[in-house]
């Protein structure tokens, strides 16, 4: 951490607003999950601690179903047979009539996944076509 991003984290703390009728209100500082000034280490461990999170979430909170493990391990066709079994029963759900709730999380949950691969298919597009240098007018995004 530099000198110059604790000097504009800690202005917001150090400097009274004078526009207030005592004078002596103090602003929040804003917290960053990134430094203001990032490097390469900083993104490593950003990255590190979310991984750790989720492996944390996965230890102590999920667990896998018994009946989505296979009794042996040469088994190669219960995958194939539980995917299969799966795909039925969520079109089963999909034909059953449903309350207005459920139609209504049903249909949030697909946008959001749509939402989601389309913000990832921008991002890659960003990626690739958004650092050409030698474009007449670049677009700026």
């Amino acid at each position: 951490m530099g000198q110059n991003e604790l000097n504009d984290l800690l202005e917001a703390v150090l400097t009274a607003n004078s526009g207030s009728a005592s004078g002596q209100t103090i602003n929040y500082v804003s917290w960053r999950v990134l430094p203001l000034y990032p490097t390469l280490k900083s993104y490593v461990k950003v990255l590190f601690a979310m991984a750790g999170f989720v492996i944390w979430l996965f230890v102590t909170c999920a667990s896998w179903p018994e009946d989505w493990i296979p009794p042996q391990w040469s088994d190669f066709t219960f995958w194939q047979k539980k995917l299969t079994s799966f795909s039925s029963d969520f079109r089963l759900y999909l034909a059953f009539p449903k309350s207005a709730v459920q139609t209504r999380q049903l249909l949030l949950g697909g946008k959001t996944i749509c939402c989601g691969v389309l913000s990832c298919f921008i991002y890659l597009l960003m990626k690739v076509y958004g650092d050409r240098s030698n474009d007449k007018n670049p677009v700026d995004f």
